[in-house]
């Protein structure tokens, strides 16, 4: 991560040399923002992950990185947030706590953005589903997002029922016809056995009632 940091704000530098009308040069400032449960435990500089010769560390010149865990934020820490992204804060740390989320009522000022970024952070599709038709506007909350999300769990989860039964009903259907084909063609067989019984008992008299032989 720190060679990845490096290299984005070296990227904006060296687009700020390659502007000559201005004279004036503004500081980048890159943060990571860690989503994960287990504290961060990767490098947050470039010492951490090159091996330098003894004598010359004195000489490589270090860049760290600045790495918030938003999971490992205290109560306080999220409060401070003004935006959307105290929401967003909000859920991980909970979810890290107590394994539930317990959704505020304060307002989502970007709902399709916060809740495309919930859908990539978290994995769950739902909240991808429950972004569609949304627009940048306000006049919802997440006690409301989890609801239609909940609810359109329990929609697909039914759909799904429904269409296992279809297809289950549909095997069993081709299972008694099946059945009922191999039923038709013994009872073909078994008329035609009997209609060769009884064209041979009748030739049989024929061949009595005309007193013919065989030798």
């Amino acid at each position: 991560m720190p060679f990845r940091i490096i290299g984005y704000d070296g990227a904006s530098y060296r687009s700020q040399l390659l502007v000559e009308k201005s004279k004036e040069r503004c500081p980048v400032l890159s943060i990571v923002l860690y989503f994960g449960n287990p504290r961060w435990s990767g490098p947050r500089s470039i010492k951490e992950m090159v091996e330098i010769p003894e004598g010359l560390e004195e000489y490589v010149n270090d860049y760290k990185i600045h790495v918030f865990e938003i999971a490992h934020l205290t109560e306080d820490q999220v409060k401070r947030f003004r935006s959307d992204f105290r929401i967003v804060a909000d859920y991980f740390v909970q979810k890290r706590k107590n394994r539930k989320y317990v959704p505020s009522r304060r307002m989502i000022k970007h709902v399709d953005a916060v809740l495309k970024f919930m859908s990539v952070m978290t994995g769950d599709e739902r909240f991808l589903e429950a972004s569609k038709g949304k627009t940048t506007g306000g006049g919802t909350n997440m006690c409301e997002i989890l609801d239609q999300v909940e609810n359109r769990g329990i929609q697909k989860g039914i759909e799904l029922m429904q269409g296992e039964n279809d297809t289950l009903r549909a095997e069993k259907e081709a299972v008694v016809a099946e059945k009922a084909a191999v039923a038709a063609e013994r009872d073909a067989a078994i008329a035609e056995l009997a209609q060769k019984e009884a064209d041979l008992g009748r030739a049989m008299e024929l061949l009595k009632k005309h007193n013919i032989a065989f030798a």
